[in-house]
């Protein structure tokens, strides 16, 4: 793989920090600029890989490997249209590769929201094993509900996971967790989560049941 496809392909793993990072625009502007969408030489093993298509770049695995194209342009899109500092990288990325022949993939939330969201149905755009949990689908619904939190996912800034950025929209509900290996750090995590009042409930009833549990038939 040559240097800048590998660049920009690392960088796009992780979307929803890629498109608002310089490295990811100038990785592109030199693919772009030296034909390496159309073909390129492996740097380690001198074979030479070829693309169809703009659209067979991005989502072929020699080339950037995007596995949804839709939410790749959407999320390029977004950027594009906010005042983030790469927002004039992310038109002029747009705008190239359209010149170059990208065509438009379907956007699969907007698809996914016709069936309640969360629960997509069999042979739609967002297979089951997808549905309402996967970071992919997230994302999706924080580009198509949320858009202004994207450039706030990644290391460093406001929300460090697409998990935690799709419980502030809303999308997910945040259900806590608690470790069971140690009754008191257990304890002191169930009263910093969910409260005094209902600790003091909760201790209760595991006072009562723990009793019942207790008393011989």
């Amino acid at each position: 793989m040559s240097f800048e496809v590998f660049t920009a392909r690392r960088r796009i793993s992780d979307l929803a920090s890629a498109v608002y990072e310089n490295v990811f625009y100038d990785a592109m502007d030199l693919v772009l600029s030296k034909g390496e969408w159309q073909s390129y030489v492996d740097a380690v093993n001198g074979r030479k890989v070829t693309f169809e298509s703009m659209n067979d770049f991005l989502t072929h695995p020699d080339g950037l490997a995007v596995s949804d194209l839709g939410l790749f342009q959407k999320c390029v899109k977004v950027v594009a249209s906010s005042t983030a500092q790469v927002a004039g990288m992310a038109k002029r990325l747009l705008i190239q590769l359209k010149e170059l022949g990208m065509e438009d993939a379907p956007f699969t939330a907007e698809r996914a929201a016709k069936h309640g969201g969360d629960h997509t149905e069999q042979g739609d755009n967002i297979t089951l094993l997808e549905r309402g949990t996967s970071q992919s689908y997230l994302l999706r619904r924080i580009a198509r509900d949320c858009p202004e939190l994207l450039n706030q996912i990644g290391k460093g800034k406001t929300y460090k996971s697409v998990r935690a950025a799709a419980i502030k929209a809303g999308i997910v509900k945040d259900v806590p967790t608690v470790r069971m290996t140690d009754p008191t750090k257990a304890a002191e995590s169930i009263v910093q989560r969910v409260g005094v009042e209902f600790a003091t409930q909760l201790a209760i009833q595991l006072a009562d049941l723990t009793k019942q549990a207790s008393t011989p038939l």
